[in-house]
């Protein structure tokens, strides 16, 4: 099992990672694995290996590419956002809440889906 597979409710999805600082005013540069971005702000964050340590983004300041600036709730110089450097963002099972897709249907997150076995019963080519 990687470092990032989950089994049960009370374990932690990677949603995110911090790339390090960002200026001299605290912000940091983040990564971001959702499907939108702006995603990382609805989730309480715990820092990997600090079980139950909330950390959560203040405000997106600008994109880059394919990361985004951000603040980091009390962190207000380099120093202190460089401690953040590596971190992955981590989000309680429980704190993701159920999925609907445009119609009302289910939908699911991709971890849930990972193990299962796919049957196919009729190949249409």
């Amino acid at each position: 099992m990687s470092s990032f597979e989950v089994r049960g409710q009370n374990e932690a999805l990677c949603v995110g990672r911090i790339l390090g600082p960002h200026g001299i005013y605290g912000f940091v540069k983040v990564e971001s694995f959702t499907q939108n971005p702006r995603d990382l702000f609805s989730f309480p964050f715990l820092k990997r290996g600090e079980a139950k340590v909330k950390m959560v983004l203040k405000q997106m300041i600008s994109r880059q590419g394919p990361a985004f600036v951000a603040q980091i709730e009390g962190v207000t110089c380099r120093t202190s956002a460089n401690t953040f450097k590596g971190q992955y963002l981590l989000v309680e099972i429980q704190d993701l809440g159920a999925l609907k897709g445009p119609h009302g249907e289910d939908c699911f997150y991709q971890y849930e889906l990972m193990g299962l076995k796919v049957r196919i019963y009729k190949a249409v080519i």
